[in-house]
């Protein structure tokens, strides 16, 4: 009975143990169907606002889009209606089309040129620039000043006299050209040893400028094309290096003077430096002149050079005016070159100069003075084209 009850015991137990597992297994899933609906539930509400964003998203966008579509309908038909104003009879033929286009290219090519002529510089503002060039060099005189100092200085460096060989070197040339040529027309070497040694100078001078200058912008190409600076700049210093050079061979002349006693009178002196100015604008001009040339015809150097040559023997360097008698005179009186050399020449000698070397001279300067600037004006632009 004991194990009998022992068995009922347990197969009651086993019963209630069973229910109770059924009871738990119902509300363990009970409990999981519950959490999946919820789950589902959460889902459908997530696919929904999703939906919904995308729904009004995509409302926005066709609504922007139709916004846009309206813009561009509306700008289209606005000009149409300004064509047809502006043109009525455009629309009737395809010939009045073609017109109509012809006319449209036609108004934008007359823009074009408007819009061209307007980036052109004007005539008032080409010589403004000119003038802004000369101003600008003349006020920049501390820079070609010590370019032209040193530019002398390299050329005889680490040479015991320096610059003082060219004074040697025409002291030389003129004692000899002197000595031979007062022995050959049989002048009084006194007189004529002074007047061809100031002849030698100032002649020197005025050659060197021109030549120089002619070849400034050649020599100076590196820097013209990289640095910004007015052309005069570079004319400027080759007349101040030909004014050194001319300070240091006139120390010959006025040596030569103290030998043979020539005295230059006081009313004389004062109108050298008069004169020595306008030789300084006449040599300038022409140099200015040579040196456009000279840039765009490189065989224009070699042309000048060979022209001074000539220009020598036809100036009256080593005889005197009064030699030339007849229409032989007509030499001298035509020649620029003896009334800028007459007028620097006389009153070193103590000698009354022509009024008519004056006046030549003075005319010459302002006449080609206002032709460089004209021309400086129209070429200034292309000289560094031309390099």
């Amino acid at each position: 009975m004991w194990v009998g009850g022992v068995e009922r015991l347990s197969h009651t137990n086993l019963k209630t143990a069973c229910k109770k597992s059924r009871s738990g297994k119902f509300k363990v899933d009970s409990n999981k169907k519950s959490q999946t609906t919820e789950m589902k539930n959460i889902n459908t509400d997530l696919l929904s606002s999703k939906t919904a964003k995308i729904k009004h998203s995509e409302t926005r966008t066709n609504d922007q889009i139709g916004q846009a579509k309206n813009k561009e309908i509306k700008a289209n038909t606005n000009r149409s209606s300004l064509i047809n104003n502006m043109n009525p009879a455009a629309t009737k033929s395809p010939r009045r089309r073609r017109r109509s286009g012809a006319a449209k290219v036609a108004t934008r090519r007359k823009l074009s040129e408007n819009i061209i002529d307007n980036q052109r510089p004007s005539k008032n503002s080409i010589y403004q620039r000119a003038s802004i060039d000369f101003w600008e060099a003349i006020f920049g005189w501390r820079v070609w000043g010590m370019l032209a100092q040193q530019q002398i200085k390299m050329r005889y460096r680490r040479s015991a006299i320096g610059p003082f060989w060219m004074t040697i070197s025409m002291a030389v040339q003129m004692l000899t050209m002197g000595t031979l040529v007062s022995f050959l027309f049989n002048h009084s070497y006194g007189k004529f040893l002074p007047y061809i040694c100031i002849n030698f100078i100032i002649w020197s001078m005025l050659t060197g400028i021109i030549m120089e200058t002619a070849q400034s912008f050649i020599n100076n190409q590196g820097y013209i094309q990289q640095i910004k600076r007015p052309y005069f700049f570079y004319l400027f210093e080759t007349i101040y290096r030909s004014i050194l050079t001319f300070f240091h061979n006139v120390v010959v002349y006025f040596v030569v003077a103290i030998i043979f006693l020539v005295t230059p009178s006081i009313e004389t002196l004062i109108l050298l430096p008069l004169s020595l100015l306008l030789l300084l604008l006449n040599a300038s001009w022409i140099g200015m002149l040579c040196a456009f040339a000279s840039t765009r015809f490189r065989d224009v150097p070699q042309i000048i050079q060979a022209l001074f040559g000539v220009l020598f023997w036809l100036t009256p360097i080593i005889y005197y005016p009064s030699q030339l008698t007849g229409n032989k005179i007509l030499i001298v009186l035509y020649n620029p070159f003896f009334h800028m050399i007459d007028i620097v020449r006389q009153p070193l000698l103590g000698q009354p100069t022509y009024w008519k070397s004056w006046l030549a001279v003075t005319l010459l300067a302002i006449v080609g003075w206002a032709i460089t600037y004209y021309v400086f004006a129209k070429v200034r632009a292309k000289v560094v084209y031309w390099l």
